[in-house]
């Protein structure tokens, strides 16, 4: 089985939004591979401070994902794929 490397882009950007509720941040970015190709179908899980459980996306044909309402703080995005190796990102949403 190959075992490649999974990257989350540098433009990945973390984007806050005013909501009603509060302020809540929405975490953004592309899945390359290690020859930088787009990833589709790739699992992006965000976990940490003020979020129940795992809130999971897949990536789109072209490598992108986007979570919304994502609290402030510390958290932690959780990058699976097939036939890759894991990736956790360390984040703070603002």
């Amino acid at each position: 089985m190959k075992r490649a490397m999974l990257m989350l882009l540098p433009l990945a950007a973390l984007y806050a939004s005013e909501a009603e509720a509060g302020t809540t941040g929405d975490v953004r970015g592309k899945i390359v591979d290690d020859q930088g190709n787009p990833v589709a179908e790739v699992t992006v899980a965000i976990t940490g401070a003020g979020i129940a459980g795992e809130n999971e996306v897949t990536t789109n044909d072209e490598g992108y994902f986007k979570i919304f309402g994502v609290p402030p703080g510390e958290q932690y995005l959780k990058v699976f794929a097939p036939g890759f190796a894991p990736l956790l990102i360390d984040i703070t949403v603002r």
